[in-house]
């Protein structure tokens, strides 16, 4: 089952289909206003297509304490997927330690929309975060917003 969802991007209605994700669906999210992505990688002669025609869907399964966003390659859905892993070291404090994009797909802002799903998240849940994550601090240091800030913590 899926649900449409209509939206207005540099003032053109854009028509985007949401289909379900394992019942783990948290948010749709795109990289500014880039719906299109395109990128190829040669190996061993093969010729591999990256293609995304709509924004990412970011998923959230608590139960596992991961974001993860499924991947497409060659318009087909993979069994790949990017995931921000994270896990709860005290009461009220979250430790994200772990983002990862398989080596095809990087480069194309989906390490940046995981960390901001993640971060929201947490900011709106009301919980401290401990970035473990290089990646993560990196984003942090360049995107210093302080919603982000006063819920850091260092140990």
């Amino acid at each position: 089952m899926s649900m449409s969802l209509f939206r207005l991007i540099n003032s053109s209605l854009i028509k985007l289909i949401t289909p379900k994700l394992d019942g783990h669906i948290m948010n749709v999210a795109t990289e500014g206003n880039q719906l299109n992505l395109k990128s190829s990688m040669k190996d061993n002669s093969k010729q591999t297509n990256i293609s995304t025609t709509m924004p990412y869907l970011v998923g959230h399964d608590k139960k596992i304490k991961e974001f993860y966003i499924k991947l497409s390659e060659d318009g087909k859905v993979s069994d790949e997927k990017a995931v921000l892993q994270y896990s709860f070291v005290h009461k009220g404090i979250v430790d994200l330690m772990h983002t990862e994009v398989p080596p095809l797909f990087r480069g194309h802002g989906i390490a940046k929309i995981l960390a901001r799903e993640a971060l929201d998240y947490f900011v709106k849940e009301n919980l401290n975060m401990k970035l473990s994550c290089t990646y993560l601090q990196k984003y942090v240091r360049e995107n210093p917003l302080p919603q982000y800030l006063e819920k850091i913590v260092t140990s």
